[in-house]
């Protein structure tokens, strides 16, 4: 490279955040950031208790055939737990995060209803 070259290239610049900008910003974000993560355990509480409480309820009760309904149903508690969850993370100023794709079973009729719940993955 001669002398002639490097006349032609830009100059390079490099932008440094000041100290106080920067803290500046994260402090700004604690109010935020608490409030997420003070909801966070009663929350993790309250759905442990109904989803754990539903499932094994559900197994246990499977052989009446009423467990199937009591599995179901903490599925869709389950799903509403987890929009939940997307809704607090998109509240917190984080990034978004795709919901899954709900679609619904292409059969028609209860029972395909019923199990079409069950052979979904997002479940």
């Amino acid at each position: 490279m001669t002398s002639t070259d490097s006349a032609t290239l830009d100059p390079v610049t490099i932008t440094v955040p000041r100290p106080r900008s920067l803290y500046g910003s994260l402090w700004r974000a604690v109010p935020r950031e608490l409030g997420f993560l003070l909801l966070t355990l009663p929350l993790v509480i309250v759905s442990f208790t109904v989803l754990v409480t539903g499932i094994s309820t559900g197994f246990g009760t499977l052989v009446t055939f009423f467990g199937i309904f009591l599995i179901i149903g903490s599925l869709w508690a389950a799903r509403g737990f987890g929009m939940l969850e997307l809704l607090r993370l998109r509240w917190a100023g984080r990034p978004a995060i795709a919901g899954p794709d709900w679609t619904k079973p292409t059969a028609t009729g209860f029972w395909a209803r019923l199990f079409g719940t069950l052979l979904n993955p997002h479940y």
